[in-house]
């Protein structure tokens, strides 16, 4: 079963901002762990069309959530 989910967020910065931290896989795991020191935070992105985007994240290894994707378009 998979399910599609659409996020939209409203930030204080300019598109080219957003855009490199959302690429920039160390950037994108800051974004999940900002508030959680301690946690772990596993990140990659290829970018290209076809290409994968995935991050792994929680309080331990033992208990993270994942999500992934691939970029229709760049």
């Amino acid at each position: 079963m998979s399910f599609d989910i659409r996020v939209q967020r409203q930030l204080a910065t300019t598109p080219e901002v957003a855009f490199h931290h959302w690429i920039d896989a160390d950037e994108r795991a800051k974004w999940y762990c900002a508030d959680n020191d301690g946690w772990v935070v596993e990140a990659a992105t290829d970018l290209r069309v076809g290409g994968r985007h995935a991050i792994a994240w929680g309080p331990s290894q033992a208990h993270m959530w994942r999500e992934e994707g691939t970029f229709d378009v760049v």
